[in-house]
This record gives C-alpha cells, structure tokens and sequence, in this order.
C-alpha cells in the first residue's frame, strides 16, 4: 500500500509540473485541457462515490 501511494505521489507531482509549466509557456492554451481534467476527475470522483453508497446502502 505504501508503494502504491509513492507511486501516485510521484505521478501527481509530474502532472502538476506538466500543467505549470503549460501555464507558464502558453496559458491561452493550457486552461481547456484544466478545465477538462478537473471535469474528468470531478466526474470520475462522483462516480466512485455512487459506487461507494449503493455498496454501503
């Protein structure tokens, strides 16, 4: 579990520094594919919680 949680510490820190260094070189460009990231794991979280209550209910 712990190499597990490394691990998407790690991806969550290069996607992190892909998006800022995107917003630091074309802003104009980078703020859709934001946008549509935060959409996708705002879907994907709502989602999992669904899941979570029919499970638990």
């Amino acid at each position: 579990m712990l190499y597990l949680s490394r691990k998407v510490g790690w991806i969550l820190t290069l996607v992190f520094a892909v998006v800022a260094i995107g917003l630091y070189y074309s802003p104009a460009t980078a703020r859709p594919a934001i946008g549509a990231a935060v959409a996708l794991g705002d879907t994907v979280t709502s989602n999992l919680l669904d899941v979570l209550k029919h499970i638990l209910t």
